[in-house]
C-alpha cells in the first residue's frame, strides 16, 4: 500500500458508504475489521455532513478471519431487521471478506428470507481509485430498488433527484432548491432524492 502525506484518494467502497450516508430508513452493515470505518467518519466531518442513517461494524474478530466464520452478520441482520425494520440493509464488504472466502451472497438471501426485508450485499471492489464509480453503482441500485416502483403507483407528474450526494459542497440546499424549481416552474413533485 502506497505512504500518502494526506488521507488517500478515496475508493470505489467510500464512494458506495457516502451515497448510503445520506439515505433515511436503512441500515448499513460494514463487515470487516473495526478501523475499516474510521476514515469513512472522518471524511463526512471533513465534508460537513452527517449519517442520516443507522450504520454498523461488525468488527471482525481473528478467529472469523481465520475459520470464515460469519455467524455474527447473520445475527445482526436479523436483529436489525427485528429491532429497527428498515426498508433495507445493505451489506459492505471490506477486502479481509474477500480473502477470507465466506459466502455473504447466500448468507444474505436466507438472511432476506427469513426477515422478510431486502438484503443487499455491495460489491466487493477492493481498494480501486474512484469514487465516482462507487457513488454511481449505488444510485442505480437505489433508484431501482425504490424511486421506479413508487413512481409506477399513481400516474402524477413527478421526477427522481439524482446525485446529491456528500461529495459536493451545500448538496442539501441544492437538493431543496431543484425541488422547488420543479414544483414552481413544471408543477413536477419530487418522487425522490437520492442519496441526501
Amino acid at each position: 500500500m502506497p505512504l500518502y502525506k494526506t488521507l488517500p484518494p478515496p475508493s470505489e467502497r467510500m464512494g458506495m458508504l457516502w451515497a448510503l450516508s445520506g439515505v433515511r430508513d436503512i441500515a448499513v452493515i460494514d463487515y470487516g475489521p473495526e478501523g475499516t470505518l474510521a476514515y469513512f467518519y472522518h471524511s463526512l466531518a471533513h465534508l460537513g455532513t452527517s449519517l442520516k442513517n443507522r450504520m454498523y461494524t461488525l468488527g471482525t474478530k481473528e478467529d472469523e478471519i481465520i475459520f470464515g466464520n460469519s455467524n455474527r452478520l447473520f445475527s445482526a441482520i436479523e436483529g436489525i431487521a427485528d429491532r429497527f425494520k428498515p426498508e433495507a440493509i445493505f451489506v459492505s464488504q471490506a477486502p479481509v471478506s474477500e480473502i477470507i472466502g465466506d459466502d455473504l451472497e447466500s448468507l444474505c438471501k436466507s438472511a432476506e428470507k427469513k426477515s422478510g426485508i431486502a438484503v443487499v450485499l455491495l460489491p466487493n471492489c477492493g481498494l480501486k481509485i474512484g469514487a465516482e464509480k462507487g457513488i454511481r453503482y449505488v444510485l442505480n441500485l437505489l433508484t431501482q430498488m425504490f424511486a421506479v416502483e413508487s413512481m409506477e403507483k399513481d400516474n402524477t407528474l413527478r421526477c427522481n433527484l439524482l446525485g446529491s450526494c456528500c461529495d459536493e459542497y451545500g448538496f442539501y440546499q441544492d437538493a431543496e432548491e431543484i425541488s422547488r424549481m420543479m414544483e414552481s416552474y413544471f408543477q413536477m413533485s419530487v418522487n425522490c432524492v437520492f442519496p441526501s
